[in-house]
């Protein structure tokens, strides 16, 4: 049976079923489930399939193979944790700084979630053109809302640019090392890239100066 009369058949007969977004966004919250567990290579669409209780047809008709599945639940992790962002970004204070941290600890309480996830995504960006594109905008947005906020006084050089560029860098490879290790609460894990922040803004405007 092929996939497109299966999802015919299971939907025109019995109770009522799932619908195709539905049942798609099952197969994506199983294999995020998954492939964060497990590396890729050992998570199977057969497995998969298993866990959602229906014929692994299905996943091929929904997504193609299994590294489109793969894609579509690092693309979902993504935009979850940029809705995230930039909601609590949204819900703060117009004050740039408080704007920042809200964003950042929103930031941190979604890896926090998905620590797994979260790690299976920045690599995943490194290989999926899908998924770095989304990471990319991700890394942008927050980049220009630390420049936006910048006091008047504060020139707008060509270091102070790369300061905030490399300290988003320097947060995701923290954050790594904070998953893995722990060691301080995120209250404590957010200041400490705060101040690292302003460590480099100060240092860059120093830079700035000389030419």
């Amino acid at each position: 049976m092929n996939a497109t009369r299966e999802i015919a058949e299971t939907e025109s007969s019995g109770p009522p079923r799932k619908g195709t977004d539905e049942r798609r966004a099952e197969f994506i919250e199983i294999a995020i489930r998954l492939f964060s567990a497990r590396p890729y290579g050992k998570v199977s669409m057969d497995e998969i399939a298993a866990e959602a209780g229906l014929a692994k047809s299905l996943l091929y008709y929904y997504f193609g193979d299994k590294q489109g599945l793969y894609v579509a639940g690092l693309q979902r992790l993504a935009r979850e944790m940029h809705e995230q962002i930039a909601a609590a970004a949204a819900g703060s204070s117009a004050n740039p700084r408080e704007r920042l941290m809200a964003a950042l600890d929103a930031h941190l309480a979604f890896i926090e979630q998905y620590p797994a996830g979260y790690r299976e995504l920045l690599s995943g960006a490194m290989s999926h053109p899908e998924v770095r594109t989304i990471m990319e905008d991700q890394r942008s947005a927050l980049q220009e809302m630390v420049l936006q906020g910048l006091p008047p006084e504060v020139p707008a050089g060509p270091a102070v640019t790369l300061a905030v560029k490399g300290w988003g860098s320097f947060v995701e490879g923290a954050e790594l090392a904070w998953l893995a290790a722990g060691g301080i609460d995120r209250a404590h894990f957010s200041e400490l890239c705060s101040r690292v922040l302003y460590g480099a803004i100060l240092a860059a405007i120093e830079v700035d100066k000389k030419d």
